[in-house]
């Protein structure tokens, strides 16, 4: 179980507009797609909910430039990020 606070902080930085992960060839180990992270989001509120604490999520920032998502606008991008529940961009 991951030690928990009474503040708790998901930051994601420089996806890269990267959200359906990268190859399982480009670090296996470290592969996550949006979908993942809100899936361990979701399972540390319920975990973090039984001891009374508090858990955010933040994309610090540059998540964009990196797939045919990011276009100018980044309409494509911008629905899917819309999905998550961040507390912070």
């Amino acid at each position: 179980m991951l030690p928990f606070g009474d503040i708790n902080v998901i930051i994601l930085t420089d996806v890269h507009s990267f959200v359906g992960g990268h190859s399982s060839v480009h670090e296996p180990n470290l592969n996550a797609d949006y979908g993942h992270v809100l899936s361990f989001f979701q399972h540390v509120q319920n975990e973090i909910g039984a001891v009374n604490g508090n858990v955010f999520l933040v994309n610090n920032g540059d998540f964009m430039d990196g797939t045919g998502l990011t276009t100018n606008p980044p309409s494509e991008l911008v629905g899917i990020l819309k999905h998550m529940p961040w507390n912070a961009i």
